[in-house]
């Protein structure tokens, strides 16, 4: 913005005096009047003296008012142009025509730093554009696959060729696109680790991971990434480093070292190499395992490794190799090194010289084998050979040996023949004569068995087989073929073994098994069949098992019940009985007992139960179970309820018509009615009548099985409602007389069918 043109002032001054001058020159003017007044005041006249002062002071107020607006004015300007610099307008100044100095110091310093800030802005407007252009061709240009990428999505902004190359894909298929959508990532877990480490340090630094072109090449990589800040927008640059050669050729060296160590593992052999001059050993891992060492200790030295060794495997050893370097001859040797825990093993040592240029010896090179295994194999298999003598002469198993190429029996021991019931001086048969004892229905199997058997096949069979002495026995048979090189049988070693007693008891076994499978199922189809309910429970109230009928009765599963404790379905307020009597029972205080009780549905619904408990003990007399048989009541209760309510009816039916009866019969013995003869038949109808309601009250009564079943009906016929009225009022009128009651009727002239008695009996109990 282009300064405003000024006239030339007077040179500025100082902010304090511009504050303070006016200020002071008011006061003394104020000081100089009021005291001229007063001097020159008449008496009267000092009233005038206020107004005075007043004004003066008003004045001076209105002067610091001006002289603060001025400077508020310049100072909103520079706020103004501050704000206006701050927002990048760097054309702004700030006028020094000021008549304070100190705001033409304060305009100085502020066009000063805003020309500053303008050269400073030129000056890196040129250095961006300078380093876009050096991005922009290191971009385009660079050997290494690049990308520029959206930092919340990661969609793609740009590409360079060598990414294009890379993955096969031209600009237009991968701009605008993700990596997810172009399926680049070989593998997601790779994805969302470098995610995390995007977000966890903002950066990414050679991160491995393997990428997918567009052929479907699987390539390795290594990746990076840095957030940047382009033109407003959060990116983020990604470089991509191919190392798929050398990730194939690291691999596949691991992956020769894993196979050339698998097969020394496997053979259990090790390298060594021996240095002529320094006598330095070089060896690998399995040859330390050869020698009983920790792979990852040192290599021991050549004295060393003869300290490892008996003293006469020593000197075998310093032979050997002397003369392999002084002849130049490879050498075989047995060593018997001496374990760290003072074990002995076997080496099958073998090396061979290497020569220099000049054909001298420089270095012994070589494998050793562990052969601990063969060695043992040979010690056990003599001791085994004299055990094999002493066992087979001992044991109840008959063994044999069978050559095929000649037919017969090489060795027998003693017991094959107690086993097939020959005296033990027999001489050995034939296969023919121990096939001819075998029973002719197990003798075709027996027969197929053998064909597989000269196959190579093992032979394992039992059979019934008959003695010379005409004994029928269960015998086992197991045979073991023997091949040559060329994988012809040429031997067979086998066993025979008298099984008959175990036949008799698999036997016995199975009928036991019948037996108790069958009574099993009498017992679930009682228990699950019972007409009440059954459940087993443990000694802390846990639910084991139950029938059909109790999980009915509670509205539960099996499945729901057995996950619940018997206070789960217990009325709160018999818990406390029910678990003390649980507690005697499963302490042994009580054998049994039994409670009624309230049940607790799953619908919440009480239902009174009556159960009956007692423990099961395992073999050491300690509680196993609580098996409890329990009643639904709920139909007894009923029951007792109508019997109960049925007692009182009968008591308040009987006792009405009795009443009637001993009060007429009272008034007759008292001679009440004695000159009223009419009135004393009258009562003694009364008691006729209320004793047929008795005799029919107790047919009632012993009728009281068919009514509940229904089968009773009510004797209907023609009634005059006035008659049954009046036997109504004369079946209670003994009771009004004693009472002083007067009884007032009017009777309807109406007749029903219905059954009188049961009118009477309803009005008398009204």
């Amino acid at each position: 913005m282009p300064l405003p043109r000024l006239h030339r002032l007077p040179p500025p001054l100082p902010l304090h005096w511009v504050l303070t001058v006016p200020l002071a020159l008011s006061t003394l003017l104020a000081t100089g009047v009021v005291g001229y007044l007063s001097w020159r005041a008449e008496p009267g006249g000092g009233r005038y003296i206020p107004p005075l002062v007043l004004l003066t002071l008003e004045g001076a107020i209105a002067l610091g008012l001006l002289l603060t607006e001025r400077l508020l004015a310049r100072l909103r300007l520079f706020a103004r142009l501050s704000s206006q610099l701050a927002t990048g307008d760097l054309t702004q100044r700030l006028p020094t025509n000021s008549r304070i100095s100190e705001f033409n110091d304060l305009a100085h310093s502020f066009n000063q730093m805003a020309e500053q800030l303008q050269q400073s802005f030129q000056r890196l407007q040129f250095t961006l554009a300078e380093s876009e252009t050096k991005f922009t061709t290191i971009f385009r240009t660079s050997p290494d696959p690049i990308a520029i990428a959206t930092r919340d999505e990661g969609r793609l902004i740009d590409v360079n060729d060598s990414l294009l190359e890379f993955f096969g894909y031209d600009r237009l298929e991968m701009v605008g696109c993700t990596a997810l959508e172009l399926n680049l990532w070989a593998d997601l877990s790779q994805r969302d680790r470098y995610r995390a480490q995007l977000e966890q340090a903002g950066r990414v630094r050679n991160l491995e991971v393997q990428l997918t072109t567009r052929l479907g090449e699987i390539k390795t990589v290594l990746l990076s990434a840095e957030a940047q800040a382009l033109d407003g927008q959060d990116c983020l640059i990604i470089t991509h480093h191919d190392i798929t050669d050398r990730y194939r050729a690291e691999a596949a060296l691991r992956q020769s070292q894993q196979r050339l160590a698998l097969a020394q593992r496997v053979a259990q052999v090790g390298y060594w190499e021996l240095d002529v001059t320094s006598r330095a050993l070089t060896w690998s891992e399995m040859t330390f395992r050869n020698w009983g060492l920790d792979p990852t200790a040192a290599v021991p030295t050549y004295d060393e490794l003869l300290q490892k060794l008996p003293p006469e495997d020593r000197d075998r050893l310093i032979q050997r190799v002397e003369t392999a370097l002084a002849n130049g001859l490879p050498y075989q040797i047995d060593l018997r090194p001496v374990y760290p825990d003072g074990s002995l093993h076997y080496l099958d040592t073998r090396g061979e010289p290497v020569f220099d240029a000049q054909g001298r010896v420089v270095k012994l090179m070589g494998v050793s084998m562990d052969i601990t295994d063969r060695k043992r194999a040979e010690l056990a298999l003599q001791e085994s050979e004299a055990r094999f003598r002493q066992l087979a002469e001992t044991v109840e198993e008959g063994f044999f040996v069978y050559e095929t190429e000649t037919a017969h029996y090489s060795y027998i021991n003693p017991a094959y023949w107690s086993v097939r019931g020959l005296p033990l001086n027999s001489r050995a048969d034939s296969m023919e004569q121990w096939l001819s004892g075998i029973h002719s229905d197990d003798r075709d199997r027996i027969d197929a068995a053998l064909k597989q058997e000269r196959q190579g096949e093992n032979f394992d069979q039992e059979y019934r087989y008959t003695t010379p002495a005409g004994e029928l026995r269960w015998l086992r048979s197991k045979a073991f073929p023997i091949c040559d090189d060329a994988g012809k049988v040429v031997r067979i070693v086998g066993t025979v073994e008298n099984i008959t007693a175990r036949k008799q008891a698999e036997a016995e076994r199975r009928r036991t098994e019948v037996a108790l499978r069958q009574s099993e199922a009498r017992f679930r189809s009682a228990f699950d069949d019972a007409p009440y309910g059954i459940s087993l429970v443990s000694v802390t109230g846990q639910f084991v098992l139950a029938n059909a009928y109790y999980c009915t009765m509670l509205g539960y599963t099996e499945v729901e019940l057995l996950g619940l404790n018997f206070k789960d379905i217990t009325h709160p307020d018999d818990w406390a009985a029910d678990w003390a009597g649980f507690q005697r029972l499963m302490g042994g205080e009580t054998p049994s007992y039994q409670m009624e009780k309230r049940y607790l549905s799953k619908q919440g619904e009480v239902i009174p139960v009556m159960v009956n408990a007692a423990p099961i003990h395992d073999e050491d007399g300690q509680p196993l179970y609580s098996v409890g048989h329990v009643q639904d009541i709920r139909d007894r209760l009923a029951i007792d309820r109508m019997k109960d309510e049925f007692i009182s009816v009968v008591s308040h039916e009987l006792r009405t018509p009795i009443t009637a009866i001993q009060g007429s019969l009272a008034l007759l013995g008292a001679g009440v009615y004695a000159s009223r003869p009419e009135k004393a038949r009258r009562m003694l109808d009364i008691a006729i009548g209320n004793s047929d309601r008795l005799v029919r009250l107790v047919d009632d009564i012993l009728s009281f099985e068919r009514l509940e079943s229904g089968q009773v009906q009510l004797e209907k016929e023609p009634c005059q409602v006035a008659h049954l009225m009046y036997q109504a009022i004369d079946s209670v009128q003994p009771f009004a007389d004693q009472s002083a009651i007067t009884i007032a009727l009017t009777p309807l002239t109406t007749t029903l069918i219905a059954a009188p008695d049961a009118l009477i009996q309803v009005l008398t109990n009204l």
